[in-house]
């Protein structure tokens, strides 16, 4: 979550730093990953994710009345912030009601699975198979 943050330049909360949980998801809080336990499981929990899910279609998509919402190529939903007119039509059609209004930016925010961040050292996949290929 802390590289997510730092990437997007999100406020980092104190709370966050001392507990290392997120409860809600928020405008600058994209990602929530938490220990779920269970009181039958004694040997600890299970973590639970939750964020975007990049769904095949989209209910957001469809609802955004100015076309802020785009599915890309590679799968990503991401929302462009600078058409963006805040009316939250895509949290209203979310079944996770993942997107989230900042409050501050007067737009609606959610993952966008950083489409864009490139790879560091990112070797093509052709190229890679060639390299590790035993012939």
């Amino acid at each position: 979550m802390s590289a997510c943050k730092q990437w997007n330049k999100l406020k980092v909360d104190r709370d966050e730093l001392l507990t290392d949980r997120n409860t809600d998801l928020s405008g600058n809080n994209w990602v929530i990953v938490n220990l779920r336990t269970d009181s039958r499981n004694r040997e600890g929990g299970a973590y639970h994710h939750w964020t975007c899910q990049h769904c095949r279609q989209p209910a957001c998509v469809g609802a955004c009345p100015v076309s802020a919402i785009t599915k890309l190529s590679g799968g990503q939903v991401v929302i462009n912030e600078s058409k963006c007119i805040g009316c939250r039509y895509c949290y209203q059609s979310c079944p996770w009601k993942v997107p989230q209004f900042d409050f501050k930016k007067r737009v609606t925010r959610k993952c966008h699975l950083c489409y864009d961040k490139k790879p560091i050292n990112y070797v093509k996949p052709a190229l890679a198979i060639r390299r590790l290929s035993r012939s």
